[in-house]
């Protein structure tokens, strides 16, 4: 049965790669990474051809020889592993991850079919892994995960990492010009980021206000508790789905200011990235304009 079902699952995937491949499965995608990989080529060749090419080799291998079956599916889930990983870091595909979970699906039907010597699970826990922030993309909200302020409704996004010095700045003024109606959305840029932006999460939990737990966060004393496997992972999740939007959004370097909606703060236009002055910094004043000749007619506003 498990053999039947490989070749099962293998044709299902080559119908819909095929499918996907003639351009008739694009109403099915509603992220916009379907749009961004859909004229990446290997050799000249779509990525959908090679998964048509793929699934009917391991169709026909399965029928065929088993266990060769076998390595030419892991060879597939690694395979998309790799480009799970590339997706993680921009932006992901629906139809990819509906063709990439029916790779995984055969290759385990051919690991109950063939049953092999020694463990397959590293290869599983490897294709896991680069799905997980996949699917945080795909149950996330467009402006991504906010660690304070809600990211959907906020007026202002602030895109921050704890490590870069101007980010402080702009999180500690924009944090005092407006306490509310600002999302504060962390995006990693140092390996110490990961235990900051953690501490700095379970202390807003714990009722800590958002300047204060920002401040202890960052302070050049900061040291990093035991937070476990599995909370580090699901931050670094969260995180990769965070660089993802940023990525998509255009965003190159922090800090990223972006006003949404009909209520921007003062002197931030919608949708743009503007720099923040140091906390204590004069701002620019307008120039003083000539006093009028005697006799000159007043000036009058256009």
């Amino acid at each position: 049965m498990p053999r039947r079902l490989a070749v099962i699952f293998s044709l299902a995937g080559l119908a819909f790669c095929l499918v996907a491949a003639l351009g008739l499965a694009e109403h099915l995608c509603a992220t916009s990474g379907c749009a961004l990989y859909a004229d990446w080529t290997l050799w000249g060749l779509s990525l959908w051809w090679w998964g048509v090419g793929g699934f009917a080799l391991l169709a026909l291998t399965a029928l065929v020889s088993p266990p060769a079956a076998l390595a030419l599916g892991g060879a597939a889930v690694l395979a998309d592993a790799a480009l799970l990983a590339v997706m993680a870091f921009m932006a992901p595909c629906l139809n990819c991850l509906i063709a990439g979970a029916v790779f995984f699906l055969v290759w385990c039907c051919l690991v109950l079919a063939v049953r092999p010597r020694g463990s397959v699970a590293v290869l599983a826990v490897l294709w896991l892994v680069a799905l997980s922030p996949n699917l945080v993309a795909l149950a996330g909200d467009g402006g991504g995960w906010a660690i304070y302020g809600n990211a959907e409704n906020a007026a202002t996004r602030v895109y921050f990492s704890p490590s870069c010095p101007a980010c402080r700045r702009a999180v500690f003024t924009l944090g005092a010009l407006s306490p509310s109606g600002v999302a504060y959305i962390p995006v990693s840029e140092a390996p110490q980021d990961v235990d900051r932006l953690m501490a700095l999460h379970q202390d807003i939990l714990a009722g800590m206000p958002f300047l204060d737990a920002f401040r202890r966060a960052v302070a050049p004393d900061f040291q990093p508790g035991d937070q476990g496997f599995w909370r580090r992972l699901r931050y670094r999740a969260l995180l990769a789905h965070n660089h993802a939007v940023f990525r998509r959004m255009g965003g190159r370097a922090v800090p990223y200011i972006a006003s949404v909606g009909l209520r921007p703060l003062p002197g931030l236009a919608p949708g743009l990235a503007l720099p923040v002055p140091p906390p204590g910094e004069p701002r620019p004043q307008p120039a003083p304009q000539a006093a009028p000749e005697p006799g000159a007619p007043p000036a009058t506003a256009p």
